[in-house]
């Protein structure tokens, strides 16, 4: 057993962890990350600015691929606390710990507190669930309430009274609406993928349910409908854009964006984004099916076949998608959470059958064993990734703390399981925290425009363009000062691609073009832009583009000679 009082000890752990976990990055200067946060923080900026809550506009266009839920809270935090990048990404770890607790509240629910426990840790402590969570981008808040929407419904089908099923069938509705509201119909999908399947597995499908579950889109309409209502009237062609276009021609077709992906795409995303507790998901596979027979398996009131069903079926759905993109797999990870906190209880309660416990024992184990290498390994990639370059120390550093990994299995297995769970979430919390202090910060030098705002913020006004080399410009945009915002026109400000600098550059006269550093390094360099004159902006080099656009229309004729010749 696990011992005197585990529980206090790891929830102790718990909570000690979350508190870093999820407030670290408020305090460090990390600027807003573009292709998604900038865009998202700016377009909330907006709504805020122009006092317009129905449309989410980004420098005066109405921006029609998210609803509007993540967009609101983000406007209402900075409303609150003002415009800086805490207000910004408040939201998202609120949504995160949102997300941890919902999750904690399902496994407790279904396998006792214990699990409960531990699947909050996990989830908490889960690769994607936990970058997702530090970046401010609507799919945190989803999982939550994708979370409450699936214990609903299955609470609906284990309901045995009237009025069990009216208060079910009420919060399932809520849940859907609010799903809607923050990603559209992919809520409902899962939801219904998860449920619908075990509803099918269980022969649980009756008249009677769908009478229920009619009742429960009635109020998800409610809660839902009324906006995308308002912005269908204010912009004619919105809802057959988002339902038609986004949703139903990026399921069936290649058509939209990121519908290129392979089959494959989410596997490798899966496996590593589910880092480090996935690992044990083999564990809670053998142990729930060893020894049980088919109809055993699929009894109605089996919430860990709803958890098998939920992360199958909704990962093999999102498979079958055209349209692919990491975030939209965020809402299988509590299922694995919960699996494997279910895994880890049963194990300290002495119930795994044999073969699930030795491997339980074998992974702990091995995993322990081989994660030293992993930091420095995360040091290294990302420094090669990003062209930076990481003092000596960060490597040492990376090394000594990996080594804290083998803590956890001295006297490994025992009979104070609680230690060495906890051991292990320690060190694995201090591998996240070096990672947000040590490395994040950098990256998000590299990711951000918010030096190129702080150069356009010395001007007395905006140049009639400004062109950014291959980048979105989200960051830029809500880093510029009131005023200078307030002059801001459509297009003003706008990305520009290398292979569109030959038209776009031929741009009004003071027109800028600013391209990072790196890009000149390492993928610009046949341009030949050395010699021209350029004004350095933190990262950025901002060129006057009627200079760079001489220089290729120069080159361009000097290929054009060449030719001919």
């Amino acid at each position: 057993m696990m011992g005197a009082n585990p529980m206090a000890r790891f929830g102790a752990l718990l909570l000690l962890a979350l508190v870093p976990l999820y407030s670290v990055i408020l305090i460090l200067d990390v600027p807003l990350f573009d292709p998604d946060e900038g865009l998202h923080a700016a377009i909330a900026q907006e709504m805020v600015t122009n006092s317009d809550w129905v449309t989410p506009r980004f420098v005066g266009h109405a921006f029609w691929d998210k609803p509007p839920l993540y967009f609101w809270a983000q406007a209402v935090s900075l409303t609150l606390l003002g415009m800086n990048e805490l207000a910004v990404r408040l939201p998202g770890l609120l949504f995160g710990m949102f997300g941890v607790a919902t999750t904690g509240l399902l496994a407790w629910r279904w396998f006792g507190a214990q699990a409960g426990v531990v699947a909050s840790f996990f989830q908490a402590t889960t690769i994607l669930p936990i970058a997702i969570s530090q970046a401010a981008v609507h799919d945190v808040a989803l999982v939550p309430f994708a979370n409450l929407a699936i214990f609903s419904c299955w609470s609906l089908l284990e309901s045995s009274t009237r009025r069990q099923r009216w208060q079910w069938s009420l919060a399932l509705g809520v849940a859907i609406g609010l799903t809607c509201l923050t990603k559209g119909l992919l809520g409902i999908v899962c939801v219904a993928v998860a449920t619908g399947g075990y509803a099918l597995v269980t022969r649980q499908v009756r008249l009677s349910l769908f009478a229920w579950l009619g009742c429960a889109a009635i109020v998800a309409a409610a809660v839902g409908a009324p906006w995308y209502w308002m912005m269908e009237v204010r912009n004619p062609g919105y809802a057959y854009y988002y339902f038609v276009e986004r949703h139903l021609l990026g399921f069936l077709t290649p058509t939209q964006e990121h519908g290129d992906a392979p089959w494959w795409y989410y596997l490798p995303i899966l496996l590593g984004g589910g880092l480090p507790w996935i690992g044990y998901l083999p564990v809670a596979a053998v142990d729930f099916v060893r020894g049980r027979s088919l109809r055993s398996l699929s009894a109605a009131g089996n919430p860990t076949l709803l958890l098998w069903i939920w992360l199958v079926a909704f990962t093999l759905f999102l498979s079958a998608a055209h349209s692919k993109l990491v975030t939209y797999l965020l809402p299988v990870f509590p299922a694995i959470s919960i699996l494997t906190a279910q895994a880890w209880a049963r194990y300290a309660a002495g119930e795994l059958t044999d073969s699930a416990k030795r491997l339980l024992e074998t992974t702990f184990r091995w995993s322990s064993i081989g994660s030293p290498l992993l930091l420095p390994i995360c040091v290294a990639v990302t420094a090669n990734r990003f062209d930076l370059h990481y003092s000596a120390w960060v490597y040492v550093a990376a090394f000594l703390l990996g080594f804290s990994s083998w803590l956890p299995i001295i006297g490994w297995p025992s009979q104070r399981i609680g230690r060495h769970l906890a051991l292990g979430g320690g060190t694995l919390v201090s591998s996240f925290l070096f990672v947000m202090v040590l490395i994040l910060p950098p990256i998000g030098a590299t990711l951000s425009a918010r030096d190129l705002a702080e150069h356009l913020n010395q001007l007395p006004k905006l140049p009639p363009r400004v062109l950014v080399a291959e980048t979105r410009i989200g960051s830029v945009v809500f880093y510029l000062r009131p005023e200078l915002r307030r002059q801001l026109a459509a297009d003003q400000i706008r990305p520009a691609s290398v292979s569109t600098w030959h038209d776009k550059l031929a741009a009004p006269p003071g027109a800028l073009l600013a391209v990072p550093e790196q890009r000149i390094r390492k993928s610009l360099r046949g341009l030949h832009l050395d010699g021209l004159t350029y004004q350095q902006a933190g990262r950025y080099r901002v060129y006057q583009a009627s200079d760079v656009h001489e220089r290729i229309i120069a080159m361009t004729s000097d290929d054009d000679h060449g030719k001919t010749r």
